[in-house]
């Protein structure tokens, strides 16, 4: 398999985007990524809307709604941990181990729309750093590193 970005609906013989997702050991409403854009072994990328109506929003300096940047990095490190499960039929699923150097340049606000990135810097056997971004629009509102784990399949015993 070439590391080439291909568009995630245009992947035939890949998993679709519906199938992508359920690698994620997350479902509403703690699934935090609404459409997958593309996706290769090494980088993807994807966006999250931001609800008026979602419980989980806190109140910024400004008090309008806002996107918790705990929520955001959580975002990035699900799409994190579909670049690493997705393309590996031994693994169910990457789990975050840890986050730093996380940046917060604004809080975004209901109405907006996330655009997620993440690029894997170094990988090992069953862990991988990634620098992972959201923006709005041209705005990087967010920017932190990433360590994530893969959770090996267990065998059914025959």
């Amino acid at each position: 398999m070439n590391s080439t970005t291909v568009p995630a609906h245009q992947k035939q013989a890949k998993r679709t985007l519906d199938q992508t997702l359920l690698l994620l050991p997350h479902a509403y409403p703690f699934r935090f990524l609404d459409r997958l854009i593309e996706i290769n072994e090494t980088s993807a990328k994807a966006v999250k809307t931001i609800s008026a109506n979602d419980f989980f929003h806190v109140k910024d300096n400004a008090s309008a709604s806002a996107l918790s940047p705990l929520l955001i990095a959580e975002a990035l490190a699900q799409l994190s941990g579909l670049v690493m499960a997705s393309s590996r039929e031994d693994y169910t699923s990457a789990y975050l181990a840890g986050i730093n150097n996380l940046e917060l340049k604004r809080m975004p606000r209901a109405g907006e729309s996330l655009h997620l990135q993440t690029e894997t810097i170094i990988t090992f056997e069953t862990m991988a750093k990634f620098l992972a971004k959201a923006t709005i629009g041209a705005e990087e509102i967010l920017e932190c590193e990433l360590t994530m784990a893969l959770n090996q399949a267990i065998k059914s015993r025959g």
